[in-house]
C-alpha cells in the first residue's frame, strides 16, 4: 500500500538511502574498525597455542574514525560543487568568499585523513614517531587528538550553520559579558594546573640546590613583595591576552573610522605589554628564579610542534573566516549538494557515540582510583583540555542531529560575501595574537605559581 508521501508527485522523501551512501557507511566503518583495532601484544618467550591474536578494539577512536570518513568524503564534495560554482561567480566579494569555502573544506578533509592515515600507521606498528621510541604503545599526540577533535568540530559547526543559519541579531551583553568572563577565569583555571608540574620540577631543583650549604645557592628566595609583583604582572599578562582579542575582533568588524582605529590601538597596546612581559619574564626573571629551567629552554619533538602549529593555524583561518564575513549580506544557496541522507544521519550519531564512550572511559579510569573522590573527578576533568572537546562535540552533534530531522531535505551549500582587506587584517591580527599568547600563557601560567598562595 502507498503512503501519501508516494502518491504526492515530485515530493521526495525526508531522507535519501543511495548506493553511494551505502558504499560511503560500509568504508567508515571498515576504516574505524581498522584505525581502532590495536594490534595484540604477544611475548615472544610464551607461547600459548590457544591464542588466535585477537586485537583490542578501542571504541572511542574507532567511533571517530568511521565518522570523520564519512565527513571528510562529504567535504571533498562540496569542495567540488563549490568549485565548479566559482569558475562562473563574477561578483568578487562571494568569488573571494567561495575560494575561502573551497580552500577551508579541502583543508578540513585533509586533515581528517592525515590524522586517519597517522593512527593507523603508529597503531599497526608501521611507523614510530618520536614520542614512542622506547616501544611503548603510542597514544596521546597531538595531531591524532586535538587537531582531529578541532577539524571534526569545524566541519560540525559549519554544516550547523549551514542548515540553520544565525539569524542576524546583537547578543545580549549582559549574557556575552558573564560568557567572556567565566571563560577567561575558566582558561586561567586550566592554565594554571598545566604548568603544575613545571613548578613542581622548579620545587625539586631548588630543593636540591638548597641542600648543598657549602655551594654558591643559584636560587632566589623571593620575598613576598615580589611574590606578589610576579603573580600580579602574571594575572595583568594573561587577561591582556583575551582583551586584546576582542578589541581586535571588534576593530575588524567595525567600519573604517575613529571608533576602529581605537579599538585597534586599545587591542595593538594590550597585546604590546603581554609581549613586553613575556620577554621581560623569559629574559630576567626566569635564570633569577629557575636558572635549571631556563637552561633548560622549551621542549617538544618536531611532530609536536607540527601539531601545534596545525592546530594555531586551523584556529586563526577560522576565525578570520567567520569575523570577515559580510554582516545582512545575502547568502548564495544552490542545490548541489544531495538531500540529507542517512549517511550524514550515520555520521552524527556515531560522533555523539564516540564522545558518549569517551566519557564512558573517563569516568571508569577515574573510580578505579581509590584516592579520589567525585569532588576530585570533577576538579581534575575541568583541568583536562579534551573534556572540552569532546563537550563540544556531544553538543554540536545533538544539535545538528535534531536540526537535520526537522529541515529534512532542505539542506543547501551556503557562502558568505567575504569583505578581502578584513580578511586580511584578521589574518595578519590573529597570527600576531597567537604569536603572542602561546609564550604569554606559559609564562603567566608559571609565574601564577610563584605568588604568595603557600603562606594563605
Amino acid at each position: 500500500m502507498q503512503t501519501q508521501d508516494q502518491l504526492t508527485p515530485g515530493k521526495k522523501p525526508q531522507f535519501q538511502i543511495d548506493l553511494r551512501s551505502a558504499f560511503a557507511v560500509t568504508l567508515s566503518v571498515a576504516i574505524g574498525l581498522t584505525v581502532g583495532a590495536a594490534p595484540s601484544k604477544v611475548d615472544a618467550t610464551y607461547y600459548d597455542p590457544f591464542d588466535i591474536g585477537i586485537p583490542k578494539l578501542d571504541w572511542h577512536f574507532a567511533l571517530l574514525a568511521a565518522a570523520s570518513t564519512l565527513i571528510a568524503i562529504n567535504l571533498l564534495k562540496e569542495a567540488f560543487a563549490l568549485q565548479r560554482q566559482r569558475r562562473s561567480e563574477e561578483e568578487n566579494s562571494y568569488a573571494l568568499g567561495l575560494a575561502v569555502e573551497v580552500a577551508g573544506r579541502s583543508a578540513l578533509a585533509t586533515i581528517l585523513l592525515a590524522s586517519l592515515t597517522i593512527r593507523l600507521l603508529v597503531v599497526r606498528g608501521l611507523v614510530v614517531l618520536p614520542e614512542n621510541e622506547n616501544g611503548f604503545f603510542y597514544f596521546g599526540d597531538v595531531m591524532t587528538t586535538h587537531v582531529w577533535w578541532l577539524a571534526l568540530g569545524i566541519a560540525i559547526a559549519e554544516l550547523l550553520q549551514s542548515l540553520k543559519p544565525r539569524r542576524e541579531m546583537r547578543p545580549r551583553r549582559i549574557v556575552s559579558t558573564f560568557t567572556t568572563l567565566a571563560a577567561v577565569a575558566l582558561g586561567a583555571y586550566v592554565l594554571r594546573d598545566l604548568l603544575a608540574v613545571t613548578f613542581l620540577v622548579h620545587l625539586a631543583c631548588h630543593g636540591v640546590d638548597v641542600s648543598q650549604p657549602g655551594v654558591y645557592q643559584r636560587y632566589l628566595w623571593l620575598t613576598q613583595v615580589e611574590e606578589v609583583v610576579l603573580t600580579s604582572s602574571a594575572a595583568f599578562a594573561f587577561a591582556s591576552v583575551p582583551l586584546a582579542a576582542i578589541c581586535l575582533g571588534r576593530g575588524i568588524q567595525q567600519q573604517p573610522g575613529r571608533r576602529r582605529r581605537l579599538q585597534f590601538s586599545i587591542g595593538a597596546l594590550l597585546l604590546l605589554g603581554a609581549a613586553v612581559y613575556t620577554v621581560w619574564f623569559f629574559w630576567r626573571v626566569m635564570p633569577a628564579i629557575s636558572p635549571d629551567l631556563a637552561e633548560a629552554g622549551g621542549s617538544g619533538t618536531w611532530f609536536e610542534l607540527l601539531g601545534g602549529g596545525v592546530l594555531a593555524g586551523m584556529a586563526v583561518y577560522y576565525a578570520a573566516c567567520r569575523i570577515s564575513r559580510v554582516q545582512g549580506s545575502a547568502r548564495h544557496t544552490f542545490s548541489e549538494k544531495p538531500q540529507t541522507d542517512v549517511g550524514m544521519l550515520f555520521s552524527i550519531l556515531v560522533l555523539f557515540i564516540a564522545a558518549v564512550v569517551y566519557f564512558v572511559q573517563y569516568t571508569r579510569s577515574m573510580s578505579d582510583s581509590t584516592f579520589m573522590d567525585l569532588a576530585d573527578v570533577i576538579a581534575y576533568s575541568l583541568t583536562f583540555p579534551d573534556t572540552y572537546f569532546m563537550f563540544a562535540i556531544t553538543v554540536l552533534s545533538v544539535q545538528l542531529a535534531w536540526v537535520a530531522w526537522r529541515r529534512g531535505n532542505a539542506s543547501t551549500l551556503t557562502v558568505h560575501a567575504i569583505d578581502g582587506r578584513r580578511f586580511a587584517a584578521a589574518i595578519v591580527a590573529f597570527s600576531a595574537l597567537t604569536i603572542v599568547a602561546i609564550p604569554t600563557f606559559i609564562a603567566a601560567g608559571f609565574g601564577l605559581w610563584l605568588g604568595p598562595w603557600y603562606r594563605w
